[in-house]
């Protein structure tokens, strides 16, 4: 792993590297670092060959190791979950002829944002979700259906600091609130 991360971690082998170094990291029962090497390696993968069968073998490790997991999963990873279990479906439905136009993920403020949620950061502001950016002309046009998909599947989840920092937004001023600019 460090011979691939000196070279600066952009190589093909990389992932296969991570996934078995995940592999023996869930075999010694370190289910919460195991997910962040099979989290990375699919990223390489999909990346480099796409969603292939390396791809779902990682993945189901993965899925495996965060169920282990429970509550000391990453917050990140507990999200990424949710969407592509409860999410991407609906989404590829009623929205699929938008998806080329519409960015998910989450960035912004608080802690799990960046990966370093712990105890002490989950008693506040802290659950699922995850933001959906779009440009105006797309806001304009499917913006309020998709935020009454989204609060579907999130009806009462969180702390009302939380429901700020996620959900569906106009990219545009999503990151002029965050920028200040």
């Amino acid at each position: 792993v460090a011979m691939f991360e000196d070279m600066g971690g952009r190589d093909f082998h990389y992932s296969g590297t991570l996934s078995a170094k995940g592999d023996l990291l869930a075999l010694e029962g370190d289910y919460l670092i195991a997910t962040d090497c099979y989290r990375r390696a699919m990223e390489l993968l999909e990346m480099y060959v796409g969603r292939s069968e390396a791809f779902d073998r990682c993945e189901e490790k993965y899925l495996a190791c965060v169920a282990k997991c429970g509550d000391r999963a990453k917050n990140l990873d507990r999200c990424r979950l949710f969407y592509e279990k409860n999410f991407a479906d609906i989404f590829h439905e009623k929205f699929g002829e938008f998806e080329d136009r519409i960015a998910i993920g989450i960035v912004g403020e608080g802690s799990d944002a960046f990966g370093f949620d712990d105890a002490i950061s989950r008693d506040h502001d802290y659950g699922l979700g995850f933001c959906i950016w779009i440009d105006d002309e797309v806001y304009d046009q499917i913006g309020s259906a998709l935020k009454e998909e989204y609060d579907k599947q999130f009806s009462g989840a969180g702390a009302d600091r939380l429901r700020e920092r996620r959900g569906v937004f106009q990219a545009r001023r999503f990151y002029e609130d965050i920028l200040h600019c």
